[in-house]
């Protein structure tokens, strides 16, 4: 049986930790053994349990750093540092030990932050790095192009998750695309559900799900609430934000200070995130930046018509005027507009949602994306690219 390292930046909730519960069931399927290497000294219950039942098992990162594998729970806990040349070369040298140590046929980098653990992404000739985040502002333009096309030379293969990100990295990174190939993958969120049947609320609902930070535009999103809520009636129409954050506290305040003039809530985690789906009638991310959405996939599968703003691999995902609508960023009215225009023609709804789920069953499948990774897989690991 092939064993490999699976070297993943993850957290308590959120899509990168999705696609590692999703990369561990692909392995079990497919007959490979894991060492999951993480960057907390020990796996939380739930991923515990699943590398439990799967037979795989944790290590941490700054034991692969310090050479101690086993039984031995770090008292520092270090961590990768991204724009640090010594560090990676550290980071690169403690891997190829590694993985040799333990008889690992091969690396797999799942990365949220661009450029994290490049050093050892290439410690062995059998790697993918797959980046759910594409490289952006000018540290990624400057310092990019020197380390990240430094380190990423011994690395084979890299996966994007969407077009856009392929482009951004390309642009940024300059790459060697004579020995680099880059596959764009995107994400699944689930199987395929029956038709949507148009809940029976008495206010109508607008659902987002994803991180409360700067980026995700919860301000313009409250300022949004706000418009439709003008247009349409406090008792008629409700905002409901699911996810964590830094800035989740902030504007669970702001919240409450414009009860007046919607009915917004943000909810911080929540475990049931598929009775929001179900209950809502529309699902509203109105992100600055954003790559290939989870969130928003998931709303396809749900047959949630969709408003999105034009940024990042966001219209790969939303076709326009057929699963929802694609707004220009910072448009407040436009924004609003389309969301009034979905809630209020019921046959529009009903087109959308219907659109939307074929769309998903064409594009995002498990089945899909498990094709995918496994022709990927089978060409690094069988041939040794």
């Amino acid at each position: 049986m092939r064993m490999i390292v699976l070297l993943a930046e993850f957290y308590a909730s959120g899509g990168t930790r999705t696609y590692v519960k999703q990369l561990l069931e692909f392995y079990h399927s497919q007959g490979i053994k894991v060492i999951l290497v993480g960057t907390e000294a020990k796996a939380d219950i739930e991923m515990q349990h699943i590398l439990e039942e799967l037979g795989m098992t944790y290590i941490c990162y700054s034991n692969v750093l310090t050479g101690k594998y086993r039984n031995y729970e770090p008292r520092k806990i270090v961590s990768p540092k991204v724009w640090s040349y010594q560090f990676m070369v550290r980071e690169r040298n403690a891997f190829r030990d590694f993985l040799t140590k333990m008889k690992a046929h091969g690396i797999v980098v799942s990365a949220g932050t661009p450029g994290i653990f490049a050093g050892a992404a290439g410690s062995v000739p059998s790697n993918v790095y797959i980046l759910h985040t594409y490289p952006h502002g000018m540290r990624q333009k400057l310092f990019g192009r020197i380390l990240m096309r430094r380190f990423f030379k011994p690395v084979r293969n890299l996966v994007a998750v969407s077009q856009f990100e392929k482009q951004e990295i390309l642009r940024l990174w300059n790459l060697p695309t004579n020995s680099l190939t880059i596959t764009v993958i995107p994400n699944s969120a689930g199987s395929v559900l029956p038709p949507k049947l148009r809940p029976s609320n008495i206010k109508f609902q607008v659902v987002t799900a994803s991180w409360v930070e700067t980026y995700k535009n919860p301000e313009l999103w409250l300022e949004v609430a706000k418009s439709v809520t003008n247009r349409l009636g406090r008792d008629r129409v409700k905002f409901v934000w699911l996810g964590e954050g830094s800035l989740l506290s902030d504007f669970q305040v702001l919240a409450n200070q414009c009860n007046s003039e919607a009915d917004v809530e943000f909810l911080g985690h929540v475990e049931d995130v598929e009775y929001f789906y179900r209950e809502a009638d529309l699902y509203l991310q109105v992100s600055a930046t954003e790559n290939m959405s989870l969130s928003v996939i998931d709303a396809l599968r749900h047959g949630l018509p969709a408003v999105v703003t034009d940024v990042g691999g966001l219209p790969e995902i939303i076709e326009e005027a057929k699963s929802g609508y694609v707004v220009p960023l910072e448009s407040i009215e436009r924004i609003a507009n389309s969301v009034v225009e979905i809630l209020e023609d019921g046959l529009k709804w009903s087109r959308f949602s219907k659109a939307g789920q074929t769309r998903y069953a064409d594009c995002f499948t498990p089945e899909i994306w498990a094709n995918e990774m496994q022709k990927l897989h089978s060409g690094v690991f069988n041939s040794g690219a």
